[in-house]
């Protein structure tokens, strides 16, 4: 058997790693056969040293300073061979197992370190290329759930506030009695630290109601706009303003105030409030007619029970009338 062919069956004992390129492969096997023929050769060195010892007593000292020098070369080749197990396996194994374990218990922002062997280096990337690509995903799925949270937590206040303003429409019996309740719903339902309602009238805008408490809004003027337009500044506070319309005319509207900061409401809330305040224009220009009706009403049946007064009134009058003279003429 040849040298090369001993070296080549040599070779063909060591695992290849899969996934590794030729070069890789080539690389890591010439390291393990020089460490394992190294590790060979001192050991027959020190047997032969220690059996020379054995036969030449007359040259024990050299041959023991040969002996020292060749536990010294197995000694390191030992080294060497634990260092290449560490530096192979073992600590690319570890990183790899604690960034499983740390990805498994959901930290996504964890990392293998970069290898400086050329074996390692390309498979700590691409666990590393893993990591962000899992870490994208799960940044999108929570950004997915937080958006739908929102949306879900948006149309419950649409479907309250809705909800709210029909009970309030079909039980209230004054305009008053409808923006005052519909006012604290839109105070709880929206979180606002304070909130007023205006309605109105021949003399002007007129206070009707509010809830809550804060000195900053007592004397804030009033603002125009729809409420994804008019959020305004005033000291820690933002105003919303939701008007009350029917068709063309402004009956009024509802102020509410909330902590300065993070945007009061979302777009699709503040699409919706325009519309309920549009059906409370109708609930109360329909209150309105209602009145009117009922005035109406009641002046028609003050003119019949007028003319039937006037009607039987003449009737009597005309028979008195009838009577004294026929009275008349019997006392002629």
């Amino acid at each position: 058997m040849t040298i090369k062919s001993t070296v080549r069956w040599l070779t063909g004992l060591v695992p290849r790693p899969i996934g590794w390129s030729q070069h890789e492969r080539d690389v890591s096997r010439g390291k393990f056969l020089r460490i394992i023929g190294g590790l060979i050769v001192s050991t027959i060195a020190v047997g032969a040293v220690g059996y020379a010892i054995v036969l030449n007593p007359e040259h024990a000292l050299i041959l023991w300073i040969a002996q020292i020098m060749c536990l010294g070369i197995l000694f390191g080749f030992v080294i060497a061979a634990q260092n290449c197990a560490r530096d192979c396996f073992f600590e690319p194994l570890g990183h790899v197992t604690r960034w499983a374990a740390e990805i498994r218990e959901g930290n996504f922002g964890a990392r293998v370190p970069a290898a400086d062997d050329s074996s390692f280096a390309e498979l700590a990337d691409d666990i590393n290329r893993l990591a962000e690509w899992l870490q994208s995903l799960a940044d999108d799925a929570e950004a997915q759930i937080k958006q739908q949270s929102d949306r879900l937590a948006t149309k419950s206040q649409t479907l309250q506030l809705l909800s709210d303003a029909s009970s309030l429409i079909n039980s209230a019996s004054e305009i008053e009695e409808l923006i005052s309740g519909y006012l604290k719903s839109l105070q709880s339902v929206l979180d606002a630290k304070y909130a007023r309602a205006y309605l109105n009238r021949p003399e002007g805008l007129c206070l009707i109601s509010e809830v809550g408490h804060s000195a900053q809004c007592k004397d804030q003027q009033s603002l125009g706009g729809a409420p994804d337009d008019s959020e305004n500044r005033n000291g820690d506070l933002e105003n919303v303003e939701i008007p009350l319309q029917f068709r063309e005319n402004c009956l009024g509207k509802y102020e509410l105030f909330f902590e300065s900061g993070e945007r009061a409401l979302s777009s699709e809330l503040s699409s919706q409030l325009p519309v309920i305040g549009r059906h409370l224009g109708m609930a109360i220009e329909k209150a309105k007619y209602e009145k009117k009706a009922i005035k109406l009403s009641a002046l028609e049946e003050r003119n019949r029970v007028a003319n039937e007064l006037h009607d039987s009134l003449a009737q009597t009058l005309a028979a008195l009338k009838i009577q004294i003279r026929v009275l008349d003429e019997v006392t002629v």
